[in-house]
């Protein structure tokens, strides 16, 4: 389900508060070196970028963490300027 009006997307803050649970299910999934970005998307570095991976991880963070949560692999343009801090 992509993210429409009425879903709600998680905070960085949020997403913090389920850090370990959120970087297990992202190591899990091959996807390594996750960074947070203030409005909370989190970036990842994946060995063999894909989005069938994305998709699923994607689902399985929104469960984790509540709402919706934005991931972006780290070969999107400008991803690395504006997603710095570690999860």
């Amino acid at each position: 389900m992509g993210v429409g009006q009425a879903e709600r997307v998680a905070t960085a803050s949020e997403i913090r508060i389920h850090a370990q649970a959120v970087r297990d299910a992202l190591a899990d999934a091959g996807l390594h070196n996750p960074r947070i970005a203030e409005d909370g998307s989190v970036v990842v570095h994946s060995d063999v970028p894909s989005m069938v991976v994305l998709g699923r991880v994607t689902t399985q963070l929104h469960v984790i963490v509540g709402d919706h949560v934005r991931v972006f692999f780290d070969t999107t343009p400008a991803a690395a300027r504006w997603a710095t801090s570690p999860l």
